[in-house]
């Protein structure tokens, strides 16, 4: 589990619930990916749907913050971001192989 602290508050990842892995590959999926994925062209090619995908894979917080994408979008800066997807793919490698598959889904 690796933690982070954005906006002041805690935040984990972690492994997801079904709801939140369909929630995941439902948004991955309508985004185009470069066959030779890194973090920052992933980070490039989620673009505007990158808060969306934080909101997703971060748990905690506050419960008047509810995790959303606009918390998210306000209050990680460039460096977290940098760190928390190359924490997704390195502690899920199944993420990294989902998104090479995405393309061959549609």
């Amino acid at each position: 589990v690796k933690k982070y602290i954005i906006g002041g508050l805690e935040f984990t990842q972690d492994k997801l619930s079904l709801k939140d892995l369909r929630a995941l590959v439902s948004l991955l999926s309508q985004v185009e990916y470069p066959k030779d994925l890194t973090v920052f062209k992933l980070v490039n090619a989620l673009g505007s749907k990158l808060p969306e995908m934080l909101a997703l894979v971060l748990k905690g917080g506050d419960a008047s913050v509810k995790s959303t994408p606009d918390f998210f979008d306000s209050n990680v800066d460039d460096e977290q971001v940098v760190q928390i997807i190359e924490d997704f793919l390195a502690l899920r490698p199944i993420y990294k192989k989902l998104l090479n598959l995405l393309p061959l889904l549609k």
